[in-house]
């Protein structure tokens, strides 16, 4: 870390290895272990680690800090954010009519980390959103993990940060804000 740099300053960086890509933003010491897991877990296996525009990116900077496409929070256009920060997940979960259990993991994961500012999210968050929706007769799925663990093994949208902790990767971001793809009288 640079003396004098704000231990607190907001990051945000972007990887991609292979046909995985993630984006991570926080505080730089958590950016960095967060990068690091990711590497560890999804590792370059020879294959080429690119940032955000494309630059071949090395594992690491002479301090041994994870680099990539990095950027201040402060300068990042929060003007095209497909949904007001402050929507409650009610509204948000209408908004999106996620169908099937993988859009509506999803939908509870974006709302978590983009609007609320998570860096990943928990069984308990997911528990406590579905415990929220129900006022839309959203009814939880029998086993919110298993739900979860579906989406994992069966999509490239959520990766798991560490044990019982989840993020959204960049392609997962993507679905949910193309969401509803549907006709609004589907």
């Amino acid at each position: 870390m640079i003396e004098g740099e704000d231990q607190n300053q907001q990051v945000r960086v972007r990887y991609k290895i292979g046909d995985r890509e993630v984006e991570i933003e926080g505080p730089q010491h958590y950016v960095d272990e967060r990068t690091a897991f990711f590497l560890a877990k999804f590792g370059s296996g020879g294959s080429d680690v690119s940032g955000a525009n494309g630059i071949s990116l090395p594992p690491s900077d002479s301090e041994g800090l994870l680099v990539g496409s990095t950027s201040n929070r402060d300068e990042v256009d929060q003007s095209t954010s497909p949904i007001s920060p402050n929507i409650d997940l009610v509204t948000f979960y209408r908004s999106k009519r996620p169908k099937g259990q993988t859009e509506e993991v999803l939908t509870i994961a974006y709302w978590y980390q983009i609007h609320q500012g998570y860096q990943d999210t928990g069984v308990e968050d997911f528990e406590a959103g579905y415990n929220e929706l129900r006022i839309l007769a959203v009814n939880p799925p029998g086993s919110v993990q298993s739900s979860i663990s579906n989406v994992l093994k069966r999509t490239d949208y959520l990766f798991s940060m560490e044990r019982g902790r989840y993020a959204l990767t960049i392609p997962g971001k993507e679905h949910v804000e193309s969401l509803p793809h549907r006709e609004a009288n589907e």
